[in-house]
């Protein structure tokens, strides 16, 4: 029975590992391993702490799970009671603490259980190779392997850029060791049931840690006093040695599938120009190209108009309006693009602004002057009064009757004054027709 158990276990994790990599690796907490598997860690998942040879507590630990020690028996749980376990005690034997309860076939299972998880955790193709991390260090994430031991001091960020199913997994090929103070801290929708630590030996964690994250290790615990973990202690063949510890096992959340996207209208009429509201306005959200369901829509003002969209990207757009600049604002970038993740809720504010007029004037129209004249006559003057542009006719000895006027020039219109009668210096001739 013990043999085909082992074989159930070993063979379901390396077909889901194979099948998906770390993308399917999300959680002991689910219970399960993988996205793809529905319990494989089921019952190993329920323990805040599980061991091989020992379990014990200096003083004042708290366990918020279920503890466990298989295959010694229940003598080597010392110094903690049941009232410090929210939870249960399991040993195979029963003789554990008080309340402790007898059941090898459990344990047995669930000590397959994480041996399997460890060997498949152990043989995830790594993103990065690291030995001492921490001292404010971020990591996004991947696969963190160690050829030796891995330490840190400080603070270690974990940031799961949005993505509550992101999984981080850090290899270590003998210890793991993390300094006095240190803090691993979870950012971005980072989620301590999809961190894991396999150790190839064994794992200590310095006095006052603060640790997120399951341990996996070959062989022991040691908590140096005084550590709070949310996640698990998982020590395949030797002991987990707790002071003053306070550990919870972690559940994890899931998001929903999908995501929300609010579209809010906003019109500027400033410049004296338009009159428009937004719902004069149709916008559109469109993923590659096409419009999702229930778009287009008018413009509304704030909270706007809602859509639940399927993770992914999209754009904003909206039928032209005459008159009125357009920007984008919010969660949207200059165009109108948004990327959403699972579960995300965000905002793009589409504006629109009145375009002022442009300003006219009445051209002037060119001044015209008189040109000056001269006069045209006797010394007595009260001639006929001609352009200076014309030449005055020269006095011949034909006598005249009438004067005429020239034609005038054509690159000006000049000014005449009526014809008053010239007299003339009497030259000796009868006038003309006599």
């Amino acid at each position: 029975m013990l043999a085909m158990v082992l074989l159930v276990g070993v063979v379901g994790f390396v077909s889901i590992f194979a099948a998906g990599g770390i993308k399917n690796l999300v959680a002991l907490g689910g219970p399960q391993v993988a996205a793809a598997a529905s319990s494989d860690l089921s019952s190993a998942a329920n323990f805040g702490v599980l061991a091989g040879s020992a379990i014990s507590d200096a003083g004042g630990s708290t366990v918020v799970g279920d503890l466990g020690l298989s295959p010694t028996t229940g003598a080597a749980i010392t110094g903690i009671l049941a009232a410090q376990v929210t939870g249960t005690i399991y040993d195979v034997d029963g003789t554990g603490p008080l309340g402790t309860v007898q059941n090898p076939g459990l344990l047995t299972v669930a000590q397959s259980d994480l041996s399997s998880a460890y060997n498949a955790i152990a043989s995830q193709t790594l993103d990065a190779s690291i030995s001492g991390i921490g001292g404010g260090q971020t990591l996004t994430p991947g696969v963190y392997n160690s050829a030796s031991s891995i330490s840190f001091n400080g603070s270690l960020t974990l940031d799961a850029g949005g993505d509550a199913n992101a999984v981080f997994i850090f290899q270590a090929g003998s210890t793991l060791t993390t300094g006095s103070a240190s803090t691993v801290i979870l950012a971005g929708n980072a989620q301590a049931c999809n961190v894991f630590w396999q150790v190839g030996s064994s794992a200590t964690l310095g006095t006052g840690s603060t640790f997120k994250g399951t341990i996996l290790a070959m062989d022991s615990i040691t908590d140096n006093g005084g550590s709070t973990v949310e996640g698990r202690l998982l020590a395949r063949n030797a002991a987990v040695s707790l002071n003053n510890t306070h550990i919870v096992v972690p559940g994890c959340s899931h998001p929903p599938a999908f995501a929300t996207l609010h579209i809010i209208k906003v019109i500027a009429n400033t410049n004296g120009t338009g009159t428009s509201t937004p719902s004069d306005f149709m916008l559109h959200v469109l993923h590659s190209g096409t419009d999702v369901v229930g778009s287009p829509q008018v413009g509304s003002t704030s909270p706007g108009t809602s859509y639940s969209v399927a993770a992914g990207s999209y754009t904003v757009t909206e039928d032209p309006g005459a008159l009125y600049t357009q920007s984008f604002s919010g969660d949207c970038d200059a165009t109108g693009a948004v990327t959403l993740a699972a579960g995300a809720s965000k905002n793009c504010t589409v504006t629109n602004t009145d375009i002022a007029a442009l300003s006219t004037s009445t051209p002037s129209t060119p001044s015209t002057s008189t040109p000056p004249t001269s006069d045209v006559g006797t010394s007595g003057g009260g001639g006929h009064r001609r352009p200076v542009s014309e030449s005055i006719p020269t006095a011949t000895t034909t006598p005249v009757t009438s004067v005429t006027t020239d034609t005038a020039p054509t690159t000006s219109t000049p000014v005449y004054y009526p014809v008053t009668s010239p007299s003339f210096p009497d030259t000796g001739f009868p006038p003309r027709g006599k």
